[in-house]
């Protein structure tokens, strides 16, 4: 039931960011990429995160400095959702961001606040790292980490 709950979620809300992200134009050279606004759509692996040791995700652009992501743990433990709040960066590889997650690990409802970074080669790969001050149902509070890595696609114009 959670999986299918996680997966129309996708469907309905994190997929369709590809319409609204920026557009550059396909004819930039290597020197001139701007991997945030051309690879707006991506799959990242966890390793930490909102949902125990290790999860995967899919985030997208649904504006200019907001992104939606959506992921489900490695042993399918639990699963996650969010948006991020990007701010506006000179560098067109790094963004910084602040959001909210809600997740759901081992029937443990938890509503994290991660912070973090995330640096886009111009092939789209993308490594990064948060932190995730938070707080279960229980009322304690929590405080964990994660790294990922992932791949962000190159838009089709």
């Amino acid at each position: 039931m959670a999986l299918r709950l996680l997966l129309l979620t996708c469907i309905a809300l994190y997929f369709p960011p590809t319409l609204y992200g920026q557009k550059c134009p396909v004819w930039k050279q290597e020197r001139d990429c701007n991997p945030i606004y051309e690879r707006s759509t991506g799959l990242q692996l966890y390793v930490g995160g909102p949902t125990g040791l290790g999860s995967v995700d899919i985030s997208g652009f649904a504006a200019k400095y907001i992104s939606l992501h959506a992921g489900i743990g490695i042993n399918f433990s639990g699963f996650d959702m969010g948006v991020a709040f990007h701010l506006p960066m000179r560098s067109r590889h790094v963004t910084l961001y602040g959001g909210t997650d809600l997740s759901y690990v081992d029937r443990n409802g938890v509503i994290f606040l991660p912070v973090g970074g995330r640096y886009i080669f111009c092939n789209g790969i993308s490594v990064g790292m948060e932190v995730l001050p938070g707080a279960d149902t229980d009322g304690e509070y929590i405080l964990w980490g994660s790294f990922k890595i992932g791949y962000f696609f190159r838009r089709k114009y």
